[in-house]
């Protein structure tokens, strides 16, 4: 409250509502947002060390499965020291990327969609009805 000529006077600021681009621009941070913590929690249960080994395991097996006799020293020592055989890791470690790939290209299908819906949004509310659940 101010006193403008003697009198009392509250001065309300005029409130500019956010443009479209602007709230198209925060919707599209939380569905990446929220996204990207689905994404954390499916591979949470690893270590970022066994994850950085993934790509070096799904090659060797890839590598195996084409060729029996390919060297895979990654594989063959986790393989020895887990007491069971090349040809049951490899089983396993196809069967795990396999599972995580499609979990996470669930999930990468389901952001892309929400982000062609909102970039397709013409109206303020036609963008806040676009949630991830």
């Amino acid at each position: 409250t101010h006193i403008i000529d003697n009198e009392p006077v509250t001065i309300v600021p005029e409130v500019v509502p956010p443009t479209l681009g602007e709230v198209k621009a925060k919707k599209y941070a939380d569905i990446r947002a929220a996204s990207a913590k689905e994404m954390l929690a499916i591979a949470a249960p690893y270590l970022p060390q066994e994850r950085e080994s993934w790509d070096t395991q799904f090659k060797e097996a890839t590598d195996w499965l084409a060729d029996n006799g390919a060297a895979v020293p990654m594989i063959t020592a986790m393989a020895n020291n887990r007491g069971i055989t090349v040809v049951d890791m490899v089983g396993k470690i196809v069967e795990n990327a396999n599972l995580y790939r499609n979990s996470i290209g669930a999930l990468l299908g389901k952001q892309q969609r929400l982000l062609d819906e909102i970039s397709a949004a013409t109206t303020l509310e036609g963008v806040e009805a676009i949630v991830w659940q």
